[in-house]
């Protein structure tokens, strides 16, 4: 009895995200409309309210959004009693959801869909044909059996590249970005697109987990879903970072918080005699050396002509920032703040250490999508290499392989950007310095992904907040590897990412 509770409210579930797709995204119900039939759905506000969608759609040739209730008012006085407050309820949920969330996963939406459609049509025609069999109506079997067969070309997925709704459709919709980190980060990395396995690749505790769960937070201020699997960290550790992070607090009584800050050398030296430099006083004495940051020292940083020309020489130097305490309080009113303006669009689920598999990671995305109807357009797993394999036995390499494959694949099923981590070889960590064939585990590796970036840190970088970050893969986008782009971070109030500087050399 359980089960049966349990399909029937996947399968309901799945019906309501079906009706949401065909009220919200043009896209989704131009896809939906030639296999479209009402007969599909077992419930009937699902049949109701896909009717009313559809006819908006014939119509108007666009989604009804938020027409959808106007539509429902109209037909109010023909519906029944129960089917009014069911009704009622959906476009409510429906309506706080898009305030949350103002866009679907369109191409999860549709795979699923016609997923459902093809099993419903199976359904019904095999209902029909034993019918019209044990009724001796064989010409008619036959008839319905052949129905089917114009209903599976449609589902089957097969397309003529040069058909002219294809063509339109290709140029229309032939931006998949994501989202794309500020600054020259963004401009190094490039957009990030659905369908992409991304992996940063780092030593042991340089920070791979911060700049996964900066990929998280980028995409949490781009108003997308995101799911974050933990391999290794417990809920409070993973709680603490994000609040630090949104908040820019540090966990001390102490306030005041010293942040690197991009400077130029000319300034520093005092060798720039520009009426619009910010500092009249040079910070290194006449033996050339730099004095131990004060925020009493009368020296400011200048970066004026930075972006505008070849003047500006990169360095780095610091300032003091007061930022709030992190308490109780302050974290409860950020958080309000956060969902107010950007949605409860994150959810997080961690694991035992060395526990999980791929497969344990995409059923419970499953149940997250049928529990709460949660689909992400992010899913970042921390991290790749504590993954445990499917099968026991067998050559290390090969289960790695088998791993990497597996987490395409989940990017591509889900269409959605598979965010991971991997770690370097004992060399490079040495070196500081993250390449290709420096990656620790499985180098074909590299081969699965479609963008890999380094995170690269000396001890004094480490000490003035400075990462380097290089490019060891991209698939889609051209790369150098003489650049790195150096970002400032204050990791005391969770700033992994304050501001970044693409060159063409370390910085000195």
């Amino acid at each position: 009895m359980t089960g049966r509770i349990v399909r029937r409210s996947v399968q309901t579930g799945l019906e309501e995200r079906i009706v949401t797709g065909l009220i919200v995204s043009d896209r989704f119900i131009t896809a939906i409309y030639p296999c479209y039939e009402a007969t599909y759905f077992t419930s009937q506000l699902a049949r109701d309210v896909s009717r009313w969608a559809i006819e908006y759609y014939q119509h108007y040739e666009k989604a009804p959004q938020l027409h959808i209730q106007d539509i429902f008012e109209s037909k109010r006085s023909n519906l029944e009693e129960d089917q009014i407050v069911l009704t009622e309820k959906f476009l409510a949920k429906l309506s706080r959801e898009y305030e949350k969330a103002p866009h679907i996963n369109e191409d999860y939406y549709i795979d699923q869909a016609l997923a459902y459609f093809k099993k419903r049509e199976l359904q019904l025609v095999s209902e029909s044909v034993s019918r019209l069999a044990e009724t001796e109506n064989v010409d008619e079997a036959e008839s319905v059996l052949l129905g089917y067969k114009k209903v599976a070309k449609i589902i089957s997925g097969w397309y003529d590249p040069f058909d002219s709704d294809i063509i339109l459709d290709t140029f229309e919709n032939k931006n998949e970005t994501l989202f794309q980190f500020p600054g020259q980060l963004g401009q190094f990395l490039g957009p990030l697109e659905r369908g992409w396995l991304v992996s940063v690749v780092g030593g042991f505790k340089r920070g791979k987990t911060w700049y996964l769960q900066e990929i998280a937070v980028q995409a949490l201020l781009s108003n997308l879903r995101v799911a974050f699997i933990s391999l290794e960290m417990k809920k409070s550790s993973l709680n603490t970072r994000l609040y630090k992070r949104l908040m820019g607090a540090g966990d001390e009584e102490e306030t005041n918080f010293i942040y690197p800050v991009f400077d130029c050398k000319a300034s520093q030296d005092g060798s720039c005699m520009k009426p619009s430099r910010v500092s009249r006083v040079p910070l290194v004495d006449s033996d050339g050396a730099i004095p131990v940051y004060s925020p009493t020292l009368q020296y400011k940083p200048c970066a004026i002509c930075r972006g505008l020309n070849s003047d500006y020489i990169p360095a780095v130097w610091f300032e003091t920032l007061k930022r709030p305490q992190f308490t109780l309080h302050t974290v409860r009113e950020m958080s309000n703040e956060f969902v107010k303006y950007f949605g409860g669009n994150l959810r997080i689920k961690t694991y035992p250490r060395f526990s999980a598999t791929v497969s344990d990671i995409k059923r419970d995305l499953d149940i997250l999508e049928d529990t709460e109807g949660f689909i992400p357009d992010v899913i970042i797993i921390d991290y790749a290499g504590i993954i445990r394999p499917e099968r026991r036995g067998g050559q290390e390499y090969s289960q790695l392989d088998d791993i990497w494959k597996s987490l395409g694949g989940l990017a591509g099923e889900r269409h959605a950007l598979v965010a991971t981590g991997s770690q370097v070889t004992r060399g490079a960590l040495k070196a500081n310095s993250a390449e290709q064939d420096s990656v620790a585990g499985w180098v074909g590796q590299v081969a699965h992904v479609d963008l890999m970036f380094g995170l690269n840190q000396k001890p004094e970088e480490k000490r003035n907040g400075i990462m380097r970050i290089n490019l060891l893969a991209h698939r889609h986008k051209e790369f150098y590897e003489n650049e790195s782009c150096l970002v400032l971070q204050q990791l005391k109030t969770g700033q992994a990412f304050l501001d970044s500087l693409v060159i063409e050399e370390d910085l000195q």
